[in-house]
């Protein structure tokens, strides 16, 4: 199903976690395609920034391996966020008009809450203009101390994973799910400070 709201497309069987570095998307993502590989024919899980080239890039600037100011970086999120989306073969729209359920660690509230904070909220919902949106979108609320404490056992740490600019993001979150949820989406707001097996069971409870 792929219903219209405003100028946004919501994509029915497009699952989206955020949360800030730390809070544990990754795992929650990888856990729901588990849950609904048992359940439906096609699943893929995504991630942004994605392996693509624009992706790739992102990521070693993030990693501090390349620099760019702010703008650009936000721009190139989200020039990577549309080649993943509106590719005619692999894109997320294509695969989901073929019964693909896509899961996703981060997409565009991602974007409105990190660069939002360095360029500007209004100036990154210019940058990502109409793309589509999930159904439902789960957020894991992590305190920044929590998150910083599950960080420090990485060998890599990437350029916004700081105390002082993750609470800013943490607060910039607020209004990122704000702006989703006008377009359509469905926002989850889950406690990611228990175990993963309980934060794994509320979501399989919302998508069921």
């Amino acid at each position: 199903m792929v219903s219209d709201s405003s100028m946004n497309t919501v994509l029915a069987h497009f699952y989206v976690f955020e949360g800030l570095d730390g809070a544990g998307t990754t795992t929650q993502a990888e856990r729901l395609v588990s849950f609904l590989r048992e359940r439906v024919d096609r699943v893929d899980i995504d991630r942004e920034p994605t392996p693509g080239v624009i992706g790739t890039h992102v990521r070693d600037i993030l990693a501090g391996r390349r620099a760019a100011d702010h703008h650009s970086l936000a721009l190139l999120f989200a020039a990577d966020r549309r080649e993943h989306m509106f590719d005619p073969e692999s894109g997320v729209l294509a695969r989901h008009e073929q019964g693909t359920h896509i899961v996703c660690d981060r997409y565009l509230p991602s974007s409105l809450a990190y660069q939002g904070v360095t360029c500007g909220f209004d100036r990154v919902v210019s940058f990502n203009g109409d793309i589509p949106v999930p159904l439902h979108l789960f957020f894991l609320e992590v305190p920044v101390s929590v998150c910083l404490s599950r960080l420090a056992g990485r060998s890599e740490r990437e350029i916004f994973e700081h105390e002082a600019f993750l609470q800013k993001t943490l607060t910039a979150y607020d209004a990122a799910l704000e702006h989703i949820a006008t377009l359509g989406t469905t926002v989850h707001r889950l406690d990611g400070t228990r175990s993963v097996e309980e934060v794994h069971d509320d979501v399989c409870s919302l998508v069921r």
